[in-house]
C-alpha cells in the first residue's frame, strides 16, 4: 500500500498533532528519511513518541517501519513526485491519467489487505443461503448498494434496493421469506441510515450485514 495515499486519504481524520507532521511530510518530501526521529521531532516542535503514534496509527509498528514504506513510495513514483495530490485543472492529460492509475492500485491493494477469507466464505454462505437481500444507502452509499442490488439481480437473486428508509424498514418487517440479508450502508454515519441498522436488528433476520463508516462487519444473529 502506498505510503503518502494513505496519509492523504486520512489527513482529516488526523489530531492537530498529527496533521502537523502530515504537513512536514509533504513540504521536505525525501529529505526527511534522512533524519532521525529526534530530529524531525525538533523541527515539528513535536515528540518522538508523537511520531511513532502516528506511525502506528497508519499501520506501521513504529516511525522506522514507517520511513521504510515512505521511501518504498518515492522510489516508486520517482518520475511523478506530486502523484498523491489532488487533480487540479493544470495538470495534462498524462498526469491525470497516472494519478487515478496509482489510486486504482493502491485501492485492490488495501482491498485485499482487509479482506479475510474466513470473513468472505461467511458473507458467500449468507448471501446463497438468503431468500432475501435487503439493500439499502443514501447518498454516496446507495450507489454501491445500487451496485449490489444490479449485480446480484443478475445471477439470480431476489434484490430489494428501496431509497425511502421508512418504506426499506416496512418491507423488511412484513417480510415472509425465513432468511433475510439486510444490507446496510452508511459511509457518513447518516442518521436514517444507522436507524434502518438498528431496526433490521430487531426482526428475525439470520443474518444482517452492516457496511458502517468505512468498515465491513458481518454479524450472524439467532
Amino acid at each position: 500500500m502506498d505510503t503518502l495515499l494513505i496519509i492523504r486519504q486520512n489527513y482529516s481524520s488526523f489530531t492537530t498533532v498529527e496533521k502537523k507532521i502530515a504537513d512536514y511530510i509533504f513540504e521536505v518530501g525525501e529529505k526527511m528519511l534522512e533524519k532521525s526521529a529526534q530530529e524531525v521531532a525538533g523541527e515539528i516542535g513535536s515528540s518522538s513518541a508523537a511520531l511513532v503514534r502516528f506511525s502506528r496509527k497508519l499501520g506501521y509498528d513504529g516511525f522506522s517501519q514507517f520511513k521504510q514504506k515512505l521511501s518504498a513510495s518515492y522510489a516508486a513514483h520517482v518520475d511523478d513526485e506530486e502523484y498523491y495530490k489532488e487533480v487540479n485543472d493544470s495538470e495534462s492529460p498524462t498526469s491525470i491519467k497516472n494519478k487515478l492509475k496509482v489510486r486504482v492500485n493502491h485501492m485492490v491493494e488495501t482491498t485485499n489487505s482487509a479482506l479475510l477469507d474466513d470473513e468472505i466464505m461467511e458473507a458467500v454462505s449468507s448471501i446463497d443461503a438468503a431468500e432475501n437481500i435487503f439493500v439499502f444507502g443514501i447518498g454516496a452509499s446507495s450507489m454501491v448498494a445500487q451496485d449490489i442490488f444490479q449485480k446480484f439481480s443478475r445471477i439470480g437473486k431476489q434484490v430489494i434496493f428501496i431509497q425511502d428508509a421508512h418504506l426499506f424498514v416496512s418491507s423488511l418487517s412484513v417480510s415472509n421469506k425465513k432468511i433475510n440479508l439486510h444490507w446496510n450502508f452508511n459511509e457518513g454515519g447518516n442518521k436514517r441510515s444507522s436507524g434502518t441498522r438498528k431496526r433490521g436488528e430487531k426482526y428475525e433476520n439470520p443474518h444482517y450485514c452492516n457496511y458502517f463508516s468505512g468498515k465491513f462487519k458481518l454479524r450472524t444473529n439467532g
